[in-house]
């Protein structure tokens, strides 16, 4: 197969999984999984990763999904990042991964350590703030559950003593 029948298939692919509700299943499953209970540690992973490589089809245009609006303004390409904002909790779920204090169990036995669960998640964040429908704010998500950023140096007094 060329490149270019490749690059639709995974189109096509990921577009049928978004548009049959993949993304709501997904957030849906993550939020009852257990981090500590290895397989489900490994689910945790998985989705992310699933979460990660969909959002980098999306960025690179392969996953083309267009509203289901007649309308000729709106029925422009919905993004992943859209979706995931205005139809899913998965924002909360990793804004709450992220905040959540890492107990380290000498009993556990997962593979994934939650650190690693952490760093994953706050990766898959970074994705997804920096995507252009989030910078321009097109899913309707506001930052205000968190704190407002605050330089030690703020309080700091730039003039020389005379």
């Amino acid at each position: 197969l060329s490149a270019e029948v490749r690059r639709k298939n995974v189109g096509l692919l990921a577009r049928t999984f978004v548009d049959g509700g993949g993304l709501e299943l997904l957030v849906s499953n993550i939020g009852r999984l257990e981090e500590n209970v290895e397989a489900e540690a490994k689910g945790i992973e998985d989705i992310l990763t699933l979460m990660e490589a969909l959002l980098d089809l999306d960025r690179a245009g392969v996953l083309q999904q267009t509203s289901d609006n007649g309308d000729e303004e709106e029925n422009k390409s919905v993004s992943v990042v859209a979706l995931l904002c205005k139809q899913t909790l998965f924002l909360s779920w990793l804004f709450g991964r992220i905040e959540k204090k890492n107990e380290i169990d000498a009993t556990a036995t997962a593979p994934t350590s939650p650190v690693v669960l952490k760093l994953h998640a706050s990766e898959v964040l970074s994705t997804i703030l920096q995507h252009e429908d989030y910078s321009m704010q097109r899913c309707g998500v506001k930052l205000s559950c968190l704190p407002k950023y605050t330089c030690a140096f703020d309080d700091f007094d730039e003039k020389p003593a005379a």
